[in-house]
């Protein structure tokens, strides 16, 4: 056993740090992309209106399957 462990203890790749690394690269990706997002708007988020009828007009005129409109129910 002791062997064993010695020996699958001395090969390269056992080690769990390139694995670390991946993840921790990816989770610093999502952070930076999300601060770019909230931290350089093309629009203020404040001014921007909840159902911008201009882009609905240009949705709707794009041809794609469904259309947008505004919700009579709320």
């Amino acid at each position: 056993m002791r062997r064993s462990r010695a020996k699958n203890a001395s090969k390269p790749g056992t080690d769990m740090n390139q694995y670390y690394a991946v993840i921790a690269f990816f989770i610093a990706t999502c952070v930076a992309a999300l601060l770019y997002t909230l931290l350089n708007p093309q629009e203020s988020f404040a001014n921007m209106p909840v159902i911008d009828e201009s882009k609905i007009l240009v949705h709707n005129g794009q041809g794609h399957r469904f259309t947008q409109g505004g919700n009579d129910l709320f």
